[in-house]
């Protein structure tokens, strides 16, 4: 088992982990501290001086390899090594957020810092992003990767994975791991820049922003976040819920401190290695000596086939780096006329293009070092081994095993909104939740084209925005024919907010898988995590739209529980109907990737449904009744077809379709487009013969068919235990 294979599976964001197997990979790296432990002030001190003495020794590291002329192997090694880590920046605060808590203060605030690390702003300026430009400046773009990619690179020590994939894993359940999420969010914005990446800004590396590779520095130009005094201020909260809280954070920061610094001490033995000329050489003989020993049966070396030595050096390559500087190939102190690297890898040669320049140049570093190779420390070789991780995770994982009875499936529609409040999808809701999507779409599929509303049957780059604007016409001209028709009763205006009260106060909810950071920070997913956070007020508490709506409510004398609770889904002033969208909504928000189209067409649907037409008419009938008219003039405002919401949802639509229309056929692209059309249909209130038909009854019976027919179709593979959640 690796951790690779861990970070491969925790960057999944619709994977379930459980906190049995979260807490074996936490105790895998670093024992978790029990007893008494160092204050978090203590901490953070001690954390400091550990930053700067690691700087230090980055720069003399810097300095030895500059005088070496090995600087270039230096940093290359010490990015691509660094790779995992950086790809994980500010992942720990991706999950946080969840419709029961929209209306939290404290979650905004996270949330912001969040944005802040994403690049909410601006495409491509997320902290990876910046990291992606230092990785092309020193041609390492195949490194410049998506997180599944770069799992695969296997010239990326194993280790270097296991901070990144703990943090990803914890990220995916912020519910059970929120005072350890502070902790680590506190020990990363205190700790600012990594000292492996310090020293590097100042190598004169021009066209980067260095303070993106900074965790206690913003970008946001207009909200001036201080990311650092967020991060105190949120563990300072936390602080207030009791001394137990405040214990559990301390233990937290205490290890994720001992953890990051185990990663750091991998990292600069890796960047020890890749300066020391025995070391470099010895790994380069390891890493191709599997290859190599299929060949070279004819070729002795102190009476011994060169193949032999080969399938030695697999686990023992100095022995071989010993012979090899005994040998007639090599000219110790002497690379220029040494046949080894020159006439044996030239054109016409027997190992021509064997190896790569990056080797070459170990290789002749290696020969011309040989003559101080006395003088050298033998330094011990590190080998890449795994570290002891759960017998039932390794199972679980390389058996693709899952116990799909974890967690319950709701009783009913009101059931089934208060447990999809959260984040975590258990296997068993999991199926709910896909049973529950198809059950709603099915109906849709069929009628798909009987709407004048429909989108265009074919798609086209230039089409859609065209589309857009000609119903945004007739959105007008249907608030001129509408405007003059009788008002509603007061009574009436009062009782329809609040049945929208379910729907409206997870405003958003329908995007909430987007908050994943490699998803919020793609070019179709950057669009739809900026919609989400503009629902949430852009972490503003005073243009949260959850928060406008419930202030509209109690204009109107109407006080309801916190949206997450039990008792919020069972008030009875809401009736049963109220519930069967923002269900569906709460589904797809759980499901961004394999949902991903429906999505995309249902968000257009949603951010176009009232502009032009449906919030004025709300606005004249709120203003009549001198209720606050400021939720639907907002959204008539952001949802706009030009600069808004609805363009947004049109532009990531057209993002989507392009990248299909690139890598797929054509039946695979109509298939796709189908797909989002469908779920802009979705959107529709249910016709009145289907609402019989779609019964809280029929979902369950759907739901134990699939189980019956297949259970693996409707749940990812995960590592789990018998965790009921």
């Amino acid at each position: 088992m690796t951790w690779r294979e861990i970070y491969r599976y925790s960057i999944n964001p619709e994977i379930f982990l459980d906190s049995k197997n979260i807490n074996s990979l936490v105790t895998s790296v670093f024992p978790y501290p029990n007893g008494t432990v160092d204050s978090l002030e203590t901490t953070i001190t001690h954390l400091k001086d550990w930053r700067d003495q690691q700087s230090l020794l980055y720069q003399k590291l810097v300095q030895e390899a500059n005088g070496s002329g090995s600087i270039e192997a230096l940093i290359k090694t010490l990015l691509i090594q660094s790779v995992p880590m950086a790809s994980a920046l500010g992942c720990w605060l991706q999950g946080i957020s969840a419709p029961g808590i929209f209306e939290d203060k404290f979650l905004l605030k996270q949330m912001a810092i969040f944005a802040d690390d994403v690049g909410v702003d601006r495409l491509g300026s997320s902290r990876f992003d910046e990291f992606k430009l230092l990785l092309n400046r020193y041609g390492l773009s195949k490194y410049a990767a998506s997180p599944y990619e770069i799992s695969t690179f296997q010239s990326i020590q194993d280790q270097m994975f296991n901070l990144p994939a703990i943090l990803f894993a914890m990220s995916r359940r912020s519910d059970l791991f929120a005072p350890d999420i502070c902790a680590i969010d506190l020990i990363f914005r205190t700790v600012g820049i990594l000292p492996c990446w310090s020293e590097l800004q100042y190598l004169g590396i021009r066209l980067l922003d260095w303070d993106r590779l900074n965790l206690g520095l913003s970008i946001n130009s207009v909200d001036a976040i201080d990311p650092l005094t967020v991060a105190q201020e949120i563990v300072s909260h936390y602080k207030l819920h009791g001394e137990q809280v405040v214990h559990h954070i301390e233990c937290s920061a205490v290890w994720i401190a001992n953890a990051l610094k185990l990663w750091n001490g991998s990292l600069l033995q890796e960047c020890h290695n890749s300066i020391d000329p025995q070391q470099a050489m010895a790994k380069l003989i390891q890493k191709r000596a599997r290859e190599a020993s299929v060949y070279h049966q004819d070729f002795k070396l102190q009476g011994c086939s060169l193949s032999a030595w080969m399938k030695k050096a697999i686990k023992d390559p100095k022995s071989l780096e010993k012979v090899l500087s005994h040998s007639n190939l090599i000219k110790p102190g002497n690379s220029k006329e040494s046949v080894l690297v020159n006439s044996l890898v030239r054109f016409g040669g027997p190992m021509f293009r064997v190896f790569n320049n990056d080797e070459l140049s170990i290789i002749r570093r290696w020969i011309d070092w040989l003559p101080n190779a006395n003088r050298s420390k033998d330094l011990q070789m590190v080998v890449d081994h795994s570290l002891p991780i759960s017998h039932t995770m390794c199972k679980m994982i390389e058996c693709g095993g899952i116990d799909t009875k974890i967690g319950n499936i709701p009783k009913n529609i009101r059931d089934a909104y208060f447990m999809l409040q959260g984040r975590a999808l258990t296997p068993q809701m999991r199926k709910f939740a896909i049973s529950y999507i198809e059950q709603w779409l099915v109906g849709f599929r069929h009628s798909l084209d009987k709407y004048n509303r429909s989108l265009p049957k074919i798609w086209t780059p230039d089409g859609l925005k065209s589309w857009l604007l000609n119903q945004h016409d007739k959105h007008g001209n249907n608030f001129e024919q509408n405007k003059n028709d009788a008002m509603p009763t007061r009574e009436a205006i009062i009782d329809s907010t609040l049945q929208l009260a379910p729907l409206t106060l997870i405003d958003g909810a329908w995007l909430q898988g987007f908050t994943d950071l490699h998803l919020a920070s793609s070019k179709i997913g950057f669009l739809l995590f900026k919609t989400y956070w503009d629902e949430l007020g852009n972490g503003k508490i005073v243009l949260n739209h959850p928060k406008i709506y419930r202030d509209m409510l109690r204009d109107m004398g109407i006080e309801l529980a916190p949206t997450g609770t039990r008792e919020f889904a069972y008030d009875t002033r809401f009736s049963n109907d109220s519930f069967w969208l923002p269900v569906y909504w709460l589904c797809l928000g759980k499901l961004p990737v394999t949902f991903m189209p429906e999505i995309l067409g249902m968000n257009l649907a949603m951010e176009l449904s009232g502009v032009g037409d449906g919030y004025r008419l709300a606005h004249s009938f709120l203003k009549h009744y001198a209720f606050s008219t400021q939720f639907v003039d907002l959204h008539n405002t952001i949802d706009n077809v030009i600069t808004g919401h609805s363009s947004w949802a049109v532009e990531a639509i057209n993002c989507y379709m392009i990248k299909i229309l690139e890598l797929t056929d054509k039946e695979k692209y109509d298939k796709e487009w189908q797909r989002i059309r469908i779920g802009f249909e979705s959107l529709l209130p249910l016709p009145k013969k289907r609402i019989r038909w779609f019964s809280y009854r029929s979902i369950l019976a759907k739901i134990n068919k699939n189980i019956k027919n297949n259970n693996d179709d409707l749940c990812h593979h995960a590592f789990i235990s018998k965790e009921i959640a």
